[in-house]
C-alpha cells in the first residue's frame, strides 16, 4: 500500500509539473490595444537594387537631345515622352523614308 501511495505522489507531482510547464499556455508578449497616430518607421539597409529586364531606347534619326525629362528608376508606360530631340534635320530625314 505504501507502495501505491509513493507512486501516486509521484504521479502527482510529475502530473502538476507537466500541467504548469506544458499544458497552460505560456506568453512571451505583451498584448496591446490600437491607438490612433502617426506611425514613425525607419528602414535602413545595404544593398544593390537592379531591373528585371533591360531595354535599350534609341531614335531611328539622330540629333541632339535638347530636354530629357525622366530621371534615373522612373516608371514609364507606353507612349511616355522621354526626350525632346531638335527637329533640324529631322523632317528631311522622315520625308526620305
Amino acid at each position: 500500500m505504501k507502495k501505491y501511495l509513493v507512486l501516486a505522489i509521484v504521479a502527482g507531482i510529475i502530473g502538476f509539473g507537466v500541467y504548469n510547464k506544458v499544458y497552460i499556455p505560456k506568453h512571451t508578449f505583451s498584448t496591446i490595444s490600437p491607438t490612433k497616430g502617426d506611425m514613425l518607421v525607419n528602414v535602413n539597409g545595404i544593398g544593390n537594387v537592379g531591373a528585371k529586364n533591360i531595354y535599350h531606347i534609341g531614335s531611328l534619326y539622330g540629333g541632339k537631345v535638347i530636354t530629357f525629362d525622366l530621371n534615373e528608376g522612373d516608371y514609364i508606360k507606353k507612349g511616355t515622352l522621354i526626350a525632346k530631340i531638335d527637329s533640324v534635320d529631322l523632317e528631311n530625314k522622315v520625308n526620305e523614308l
